[in-house]
């Protein structure tokens, strides 16, 4: 809440200005949300199942229309990240796109099997896994 009320009173000194701050600190998120992610992978490996196309097919199977919502949530997650970033505006396509595709999806892919592994090993930590932290063999809510 903070780092947004900070960029929007700093908007009124233009796009660029609130760049060059707030760049940086988007970098350190992204590579923080990666650098745990992979940590977390590391535990629970398993979670890399969700890469192949026979366990997506067999989620709808099972789940039918619902899943489709299910996926909308995803998509709706993956664009609140591509959110985080959009304001690369006075940039151009190009490095915007090239900064989504080589940065932040990765970084927000390792999140996202991150919260997969960490529910895999804690399912009791379903509910939210992004903000609970474990050490090998407890957890943290």
């Amino acid at each position: 809440m903070v780092v947004l009320a900070l960029v929007f009173m700093a908007q009124r000194f233009g796009t660029e200005k609130v760049g060059r701050v707030f760049g940086p600190v988007m970098s350190l998120w992204f590579v923080s949300l990666a650098a745990i992610g992979a940590w977390n992978i590391v535990d629970a490996p398993e979670v890399l199942k969700a890469f192949n196309p026979y366990w997506g097919a067999r989620f709808f199977m099972e789940h039918g229309w619902h899943g489709i919502f299910i996926l909308g949530a995803v998509v709706l997650s993956v664009t609140g990240g591509e959110a985080l970033y959009a304001d690369m505006g006075h940039f151009g396509a190009p490095p915007i796109r090239h900064a989504w595709y080589f940065f932040v999806l990765p970084c927000l892919l390792l999140n996202y099997l991150k919260q997969g592994a960490l529910v895999l090993k804690h399912p009791e930590l379903v509910k939210n896994p992004f903000s609970s932290r474990c050490r090998p063999g407890r957890c943290i809510r």
